[in-house]
């Protein structure tokens, strides 16, 4: 399987900690564990972006195309095709962990805040991102993964793809989701080795006033 290169380490430390070791480990945890995220968080990337379907396939209104597991889109071919990764390769769902898990700690190295890194990896337009935030964050309350309260950020601050966001298929016709259905039931809980996430205090990044880091409890909702 190609291995893409992992990132420096952050001075600012991850805002969910484990509070025991996996029992085993797969693809997605493999993934994390190389790229220095959070498991747990990019499973919930993977149920949301496909429920975890290795062939998943989008196609865009702008000619691109989202593939694989975690919806890797088209646009970062080229870069990755440096690493040995091609379209073919990310059915592989190793692979679509592996970019996916690379992808996620490159928003985090660059937004400096878990909650934005989340968001940044289905959008960069604010209002998308926040939304996106807000899903995943859902996704982990259904898993018992979060406590159960505020999202991160506040519903006017978010705005939603323009059709329900689902799973794609290969005949998905360009530019449509397949709509979910109207009482779509939860995701199942992460399996057994998935550590709970817990609130931690985490130092705050230089530069920035309590109100911008990642200073507090976990989860906050943004002050931004």
């Amino acid at each position: 399987m190609p291995i893409l290169p992992h990132s420096p380490s952050l001075a600012v430390a991850l805002v969910l900690a484990v509070v025991a070791p996996a029992a085993h480990a797969d693809c997605i945890d493999d993934a994390a564990a190389r790229h220095h995220v959070n498991a747990v968080v990019l499973r919930a990337i993977g149920w949301q972006e496909s429920r975890l379907q290795p062939r998943a396939l989008g196609r865009n209104a702008n000619g691109s195309v989202d593939v694989g597991a975690f919806q890797i889109n088209s646009v970062h071919l080229a870069e990755l095709a440096r690493y040995g990764v091609d379209r073919a390769s990310l059915a592989d769902g190793c692979v679509s962990a592996d970019v996916a898990a690379w992808h996620y700690r490159r928003q985090v190295e660059r937004q400096g805040d878990t909650w934005l890194a989340v968001g940044a990896y289905h959008s960069r337009t604010a209002a998308r991102s926040a939304w996106y935030a807000n899903r995943i964050a859902t996704i982990l309350m259904r898993w018992k993964a979060l406590p159960a309260g505020l999202l991160p950020f506040p519903a006017d601050r978010t705005l939603a793809p323009y059709s329900p966001y689902s799973p794609y298929s290969p005949d998905t016709p360009a530019g449509r989701r397949r709509p979910l259905p109207s009482a779509t039931p939860p995701p199942p809980p992460p399996p057994p080795s998935s550590p709970m996430l817990v609130p931690v205090p985490v130092p705050p990044t230089p530069g920035r006033s309590p109100s911008q880091g990642v200073d507090a409890l976990a989860f906050v909702p943004s002050a931004r």
